[in-house]
């Protein structure tokens, strides 16, 4: 889930259900609507600034990939685009300009687009765009057929992005002058799919290791707190969703499938609220 900085309105996607449609829920009125964005078979939906979010847009084979921009008060309508087809991604000339800070997103391209198949690092600077593969996916993955790179965030006043794997309890840093020796970051020992979130007002990761949520002091990439969050019978794990954070950075909130229902979480120590 992700919200406008005023929490006013809400938006949810999950990729293989909803597919190229976001839900929408809106405080003030109280209605849950759902705007279609795409065509593509699944998206990646994250915050990117106060008023607009990204929607990068996956297909299944690898062919090529979308990433759009969109204010929260029109999802329908992108504000900005890069397709990505081959080796040089287009910035739509129609559409207004990405910002001069650079804007990361990953992907998987097949043989046919690139040449190279494997996961992407896409690349975004006002009207011009880059791609680079991510090699050292062929090293790091223990089980490469069953994982994959789900997300990747900038690490702040660092030149450094930071990277989850699915199916993996590590973050991968690395360096973005030197991609090929990258850093692993241990978190709880679980099973992964690892949606790292940064914080802005203290040098602060957070993310959830399958079933556990673990605070990462980035300075030095040392876990400082962790805390399971969902109970299970014995011999088995049950997965929680991904964590939410508001601009004051003052709580966590983590949804529970297996418990229905949603949990508080004080940022600092992990204590549940």
């Amino acid at each position: 889930m992700i919200t406008d900085s005023a929490r006013h309105l809400a938006l949810s996607n999950l990729g293989w259900v909803d597919h190229g449609s976001l839900w929408r829920f809106d405080a003030n009125t109280s209605r849950c609507d759902t705007v279609r964005i795409s065509d593509a078979p699944w998206l990646n939906v994250a915050a990117w600034s106060a008023d607009e979010f990204t929607a990068v847009q996956h297909w299944n084979n690898g062919s090529h990939m979308v990433v759009t921009t969109h204010r929260f008060t029109d999802p329908g309508t992108a504000t900005r685009r890069v397709t990505v087809t081959d080796w040089a991604p287009a910035v739509d000339p129609g559409l207004e300009p990405w910002p001069n800070a650079r804007s990361d997103f990953v992907t998987w391209l097949n043989q046919d687009a690139t040449g190279a198949s494997g996961y992407f690092l896409v690349t975004v600077s006002g009207r011009q765009a880059s791609l680079s593969r991510l090699d050292w996916f062929d090293t790091v993955a223990s089980d490469p057929g069953y994982q994959s790179v789900i997300a990747v965030a900038a690490v702040p006043d660092a030149d450094e992005l930071v990277f989850g794997l699915q199916r993996s309890s590590d973050l991968v840093v690395t360096n973005r002058d030197d991609p090929a020796h990258p850093r692993l970051v241990s978190m709880a020992d679980g099973y992964g799919n690892a949606v790292p979130m940064l914080g802005r007002l203290q040098p602060a990761l957070w993310a959830v290791d399958y079933d556990t949520l673990v605070r990462i002091d980035r300075r030095d990439w040392a876990v400082t707190a962790a805390v399971r969050l969902q109970s299970a019978p014995k011999g088995t794990r049950r997965f929680v969703g991904s964590p939410w954070l508001p601009t004051d950075e003052s709580l966590i909130l983590v949804p529970r499938p297996g418990s229905g229902d949603v949990v508080v979480v004080d940022p600092d120590t992990l204590a549940i609220m």
